[in-house]
């Protein structure tokens, strides 16, 4: 096995701790899990980082061209984007509990996928606008996931406000 598919595994691995610790740190409402979990998502993404990277220097062509490439670049743009959320505002913690599981899981996906690097790349993937439209329907993914995360915050929050407020949730039927 290539250095590259064991960094890849090793992602897949950080991605889970961390997903299980923003989940059980949401549960027990434990700061203590949130931050084992931004360390594990923080490790596993500086070294998606270095497979990605050993993946293009080992071939020289983009390695985003196949279906589990292009996963494994979603998962790491929702990754980057969540990171920099988190690092800007301590309050949005709780949004790993949506954004890491589903990583997690795409990661794991895109590993079941995962082949050999192309020796050519096709020619009507050659074009330039190629990396507009991968780096823009990565961001787009990513930021649809990290903005759903945001949402559910938002509607557990105004759960609990409603039954602190009168004893029932706002929207229960």
């Amino acid at each position: 096995m290539s250095n590259e598919f064991m960094l890849f595994w090793a992602t897949v691995i950080l991605y889970g701790v961390s997903t299980f610790a923003y989940i059980f740190g949401l549960i027990a409402r434990q700061d203590k899990l949130f931050t084992v979990g931004q360390f594990s998502s923080v490790s596993g993404f500086v070294i998606h980082v270095t497979a990605i990277s050993l993946r293009w220097s080992s071939t020289g062509i983009t390695p985003f061209i196949s279906i589990a490439e292009s996963i494994s670049l979603g998962a790491f743009m929702a990754v980057l984007i969540f990171l920099g959320l988190q690092f800007s505002t301590a309050r949005v913690r709780p949004v790993g509990a949506l954004v890491m599981p589903v990583v997690f899981v795409l990661m794991g996906w895109a590993g079941t996928l995962l082949k050999e690097v192309a020796s050519t790349l096709a020619p009507a993937l050659q074009s330039g606008w190629i990396w507009v439209h991968i780096v823009g329907a990565s961001t787009g993914f990513a930021s649809v996931l990290v903005a759903a995360g945001l949402g559910l915050v938002y509607l557990l929050k105004e759960r609990k406000t409603a039954l602190s407020t009168t004893g029932s949730p706002a929207w229960s039927p």
